[in-house]
């Protein structure tokens, strides 16, 4: 098997790294399959506040969309070595165009007990696609460009942010959900369809323990390592604000616009994605490693205050401001998180500890919307207010990550 390191040379711009076998076709599966996800988010709350006119169904439903497959992170993680990453990642759409084609053609006639069914099925397999390209590309690149590589699969965050919301606010105002989930699937199958022009992708050997045991190493291993579970608090209080706001902004952009606000709540989702490309490409060519910590902080801090008080008070401008600035400080956070992650793991534990640790971050945005669906009815400032407390208390939690990982910190399998 080749050595990563003689894909590319340890030096170079995003041209050279773009050039390197396979990563230019994975990260356009990336870009594709987030880009539906993007679409689904914002058009599942629009489609359930339509339908049913329920904030909290609504942030419910965003809740099933993701945590069935947090739960069973650990199998997956197991699972993303026995399968490879780029099957892992194939696996994970065919369910999403399953899922999405059964709600283009039943949704619009389905009670809600059904959809959210159909959602929590849809997460089962979302760890895999998650940790499956994080898993894959510091398998493909040597480590020096390891902060590059992250910034631009960072930077496909900011492009669908750009392109997904606007394009499914615009969905659902014009075609309907059916048309929208419908095409929803499509770009799925086309991201499935791009990862055939990938080529093989370096892996550890095959394991030779039972699934139970890997299942069990991996969370041992996670558990003992200090970095990760501190990131990993850090990372899920993060995550809450941002479930906060998928539902905080539909609603605001409802109340103050009427029928024209689920065309306008992708537009400030736009602006995010924006902003965090921008911001995204811009960290890759920053002294990211050893400096992730400050990075955090500093991206944390910013993310409270534009919450709150900046989208609480400031009306349809606050929001789009708070939204440009949570989108500037997104894509540094971004990068030096997985950046630190990808330094304090050991390779031959990238797939296990990818998936528990992805999914534990991940973990914040459904309990952070559907905690929001539940304090919106009551309180607009209120619920900013809870959104920023998370962000801030992800400030704090910075500070319990070490400084720089001792060897005990990060054993090898």
């Amino acid at each position: 098997m080749a050595s990563a390191d003689r894909l590319l040379p340890s030096t170079g711009g995003y041209r050279a790294l773009l050039a390197s076998p396979g990563v230019a076709p994975l990260l356009a599966a990336t870009l594709l399959g987030r880009l539906a996800t993007r679409m689904f988010s914002l058009a599942l709350v629009l489609f359930m506040l339509g339908r049913f006119h329920s904030p909290a169904l609504a942030g419910w439903a965003t809740f099933l969309s993701l945590a069935p497959g947090l739960l069973a992170s650990p199998i997956a993680g197991a699972l993303l070595d026995r399968l490879g990453t780029l099957r892992a990642i194939r696996t994970d759409l065919a369910l999403n165009v399953a899922i999405l084609a059964t709600l283009a053609l039943l949704g619009a006639h389905l009670a809600p007990g059904p959809i959210l069914a159909l959602l929590g099925l849809l997460s089962l397999t979302s760890p895999l696609g998650w940790a499956g390209v994080r898993a894959a590309l510091p398998r493909m690149v040597p480590q020096p460009l390891w902060p590059r590589v992250n910034a631009l699969d960072t930077a496909t965050y900011g492009l669908v942010d750009v392109t997904g919301p606007a394009l499914g606010g615009f969905a659902i105002a014009v075609l309907g959900a059916p048309v929208t989930f419908g095409l929803v699937a499509g770009i799925y199958a086309a991201a499935a369809l791009s990862l055939f022009a990938v080529g093989p992708v370096p892996a550890p050997e095959a394991t030779r323990r039972g699934l139970f045991s890997d299942i069990a190493d991996g969370i041992l291993h996670f558990a003992r390592h200090r970095t990760l579970r501190a990131l990993s608090l850090c990372t899920t209080l993060y995550n809450a604000a941002w479930g906060a706001l998928t539902i905080l902004v539909p609603v605001v952009a409802r109340a103050a616009l009427g029928a024209r606000g689920d065309a306008a709540a992708g537009l400030f989702w736009t602006l995010v994605g924006a902003a965090g490309l921008v911001a995204s490409l811009t960290a890759g060519r920053l002294p990211v490693a050893g400096n992730e910590r400050r990075f955090l902080a500093i991206g944390l801090g910013i993310t409270a205050l534009a919450i709150f008080p900046l989208a609480a008070f400031g009306g349809l401008a606050g929001l789009a401001l708070a939204m440009a600035f949570i989108g500037l400080v997104a894509g540094p956070v971004d990068v030096a998180l997985i950046t630190l992650r990808q330094r304090r793991t050991s390779p031959a534990w990238f797939a296990r500890i990818l998936v528990l640790s992805m999914s534990l971050n991940v973990a914040g945005m459904p309990v952070g919307a559907a905690i929001a669906g539940q304090l919106v009815r009551f309180s607009l400032p209120l619920t900013f207010a809870a959104a920023a407390l998370a962000s801030l208390a992800a400030t704090a939690a910075v500070a319990l990550i070490p400084p720089e990982a001792p060897k005990a910190d990060a054993p090898t399998p």
